[in-house]
């Protein structure tokens, strides 16, 4: 359906404790709010980060912070009641 793990971005951070990994997953879900298959995908990839990078995966974040969320809406209306200033505030 052309869903599911669209980009891996990986972030190196120095911490009191040491290097660490931060691995983001960016995932289209479709029409789904997509907690669950996203929780999945993450617990999916840290056997398989771990082994790549010698580490041990600590914490898996499910976050709804949706920067790239797209949503498009459309709305149809009698051009009477809409004046200039109601149209500007539309468009702006």
């Amino acid at each position: 359906m052309g869903k599911g793990a669209k980009q891996v971005t990986c972030k190196k951070v120095n911490s009191d404790s040491g290097p660490m990994l931060i691995v983001e997953l960016l995932i289209d879900v479709g029409d789904a709010m997509g907690a669950n298959v996203t929780n999945t995908m993450c617990e999916g990839v840290a056997p398989l980060i771990e082994k790549l990078t010698g580490g041990r995966v600590v914490l898996r974040i499910l976050s709804n912070y949706s920067t790239k969320r797209l949503v498009r809406g459309t709305a149809i209306f009698d051009k009477k009641e809409l004046g200039v200033r109601k149209l500007l505030t539309i468009l702006y």
